[in-house]
């Protein structure tokens, strides 16, 4: 006997893909201007810029979470439904993950050279 969704759990199942799927490239964008606008710089004082640094290292980091969400959402759609198109969604959650990973580690770094000096 099957059971009937309930109108939260419908919404639910419907709406998680689409956050998933506009979250990481927002995330994505937003972390490139700010690490543009970190490189250009050249007139902000200090604190300034660790407050960006900051900024930047936890959009970076809920970017990493997001993509790896989306990364398994994205690999059990291509295993249970053999739909080949995410394939290319996988590699492209798999490339914004690594990416911010690699953004909220640097701007650490660079926060605790800065604090050290």
């Amino acid at each position: 006997m099957a059971t009937a969704e309930t109108g939260l759990t419908h919404y639910l199942k419907r709406s998680i893909p689409g956050v998933l799927k506009a979250g990481v490239p927002v995330l994505f964008s937003l972390c490139a201007a700010g690490l543009a606008l970190f490189g250009f710089s050249g007139g902000f004082p200090d604190s300034a810029l660790i407050i960006l640094l900051r900024l930047l290292r936890y959009a970076a980091s809920v970017l990493a979470l997001l993509s790896l969400c989306a990364l398994c959402y994205s690999i059990r759609r291509l295993t249970r439904q053999k739909l080949k198109r995410f394939a290319l969604y996988t590699a492209l959650y798999i490339l914004s993950g690594l990416f911010g990973f690699a953004l909220a580690l640097t701007c650490s770094v660079i926060i605790v050279i800065s604090a050290g000096s």
